[in-house]
């Protein structure tokens, strides 16, 4: 489980040769594998931590008056129009639950044994 938000990339995983399966078969060669992480869709997250903050909140909504500092935070506007409009911020507010501090501190401590992947970028 990773501990921070992974950056945008791809990303390779693989499993060595000689471990075994619950039944106690060992595996016979090498397999990995690839995946690729997107960039992250917390709306709010204006600093690109993945993590939306009340602050970035307030700064999002204080964009609905002052457009011409949306490139302070972009990923405010869902819909590409170049403004924040109240429907943004409320998806910014609804980010909070899954990309909030609170959010982030569980996942970091829910950690089941066994359960550390290695990657690689």
């Amino acid at each position: 489980m990773a501990r921070e938000p992974w950056l945008a990339g791809v990303y390779t995983a693989a499993v060595t040769a000689g471990v075994r399966d619950a039944s106690g078969n060992p595996l016979e060669a090498e397999y990995g594998w690839s995946f690729t992480v997107h960039s992250a869709t917390c709306a709010g997250d204006c600093n690109g931590d993945g993590v939306v903050t009340s602050a970035e909140v307030q700064h999002g909504a204080s964009l609905i008056f002052a457009p011409s500092e949306l490139s302070s935070c972009s990923s405010l506007d869902a819909d590409g129009d170049g403004r924040v409009g109240a429907h943004e911020i409320v998806r910014a507010v609804k980010s909070v639950a899954q990309c909030g501090e609170v959010e982030r501190r569980a996942a970091r401590a829910y950690r089941p044994a066994g359960a550390e992947v290695n990657c690689s970028r």
